[in-house]
């Protein structure tokens, strides 16, 4: 029984075909009808190559026309992403850490105070976490030692003390100085100018500088005490007491007057003696201030001041 190749496409043609011209018949070969064959697909795939770039062609005016513009390749979108994961990773981590610290420090302040206190004390001045500082500061209004006067005056620096911290942190200004220029110019916040009009350091008012209220004030010329005088001037007047903090904060931070007191932010009595002139009339002024902050140990929370401090 005899074999027969079973050859499919330009091979399946038998070696001769009988082909007819006119009356003449010849044979062609199998190879010259393959590439015949071979011929006419090549032209179809060109024709169909060349239908694909005119539709490309077509597709690109289309977009100019539109003016749009393709969008960015994932490889140029996945950098960026991943260095904002990896930014929002980071700050994240260390949030993270501060929170693990406070709460170490808390445990830490039943077994070990003194290091508790410092591992507090050493989140509240690094960090930048709003919601940190709060609870530190609330934490050291806490700790308020027993020293202090069980009646309006412990009251009063009870207020007070969040503010002179924070503005101490924020701004530079010993808390020590904050308070106890709020105590000697407001009374323990009894005078007329704080409780109505929230004014606890005796801030005159300029032309330009808010609401304000007239009132009388003792006031001395050349530095002495025997120059004293009752006069009319005009009080700068705040929504709250803390505004009042923030207000004598940035006065002394950023006023050029007080320029001179910057560098010694790290001692209040270098600190005092600079602004004392400025500040106020009264020739005793740094000895009064001194004073209450010996006799409370105020400058027990001047600890938060940053070694530097930037001014506007």
């Amino acid at each position: 029984m005899s074999q027969t190749n079973q050859l499919h496409g330009p091979l399946a043609t038998p070696l001769s075909a009988p082909i007819r011209v006119g009356s003449t018949s010849f044979s062609k070969s199998r190879s010259t009808l393959f590439i015949e064959q071979t011929a006419l697909s090549l032209s179809q795939v060109g024709a169909a190559i060349t239908f694909s770039l005119v539709l490309v062609q077509l597709a690109w005016l289309t977009a100019a026309h539109l003016n749009w513009t393709p969008a960015p390749s994932l490889e140029l979108i996945l950098p960026q992403q991943t260095e904002a994961s990896t930014r929002c990773d980071t700050q994240c981590q260390r949030q993270q850490t501060e929170f693990l610290a406070v709460a170490h420090g808390k445990r830490l302040l039943h077994e070990a105070p003194e290091r508790g206190a410092e591992v507090l004390q050493r989140v509240y001045v690094q960090t930048d976490n709003v919601q940190l500082q709060q609870e530190i500061v609330a934490w050291m209004v806490e700790q308020t030692p027993a020293d202090l006067p069980n009646d309006y005056r412990g009251e009063f620096l009870s207020a007070i003390l969040p503010g002179a911290i924070q503005t101490g942190r924020d701004h530079g200004i010993p808390p020590s100085i904050t308070l106890a220029q709020a105590i000697l110019e407001s009374g323990w916040g009894r005078s007329g100018l704080a409780r109505n009009h929230n004014n606890l350091f005796g801030v005159k008012s300029g032309a330009k500088t808010g609401p304000s209220i007239r009132l009388k004030t003792v006031e001395y010329a050349s530095n002495s005490t025997a120059s004293r005088k009752t006069i009319q001037a005009s009080f700068r007047t705040f929504p709250s007491w803390d505004e009042s903090i923030v207000h004598h904060a940035l006065l002394l931070n950023n006023d050029k007057r007080y320029k001179g007191a910057a560098s010694h932010r790290a001692d209040w009595q270098q600190y005092l003696q600079q602004i004392a002139p400025i500040y106020a009339s009264d020739p005793r002024y740094v000895s009064l201030i001194s004073s209450i902050v010996l006799r409370y140990e105020l400058d027990r929370w001047d600890w938060v001041v940053p070694q530097s401090i930037s001014t506007t």
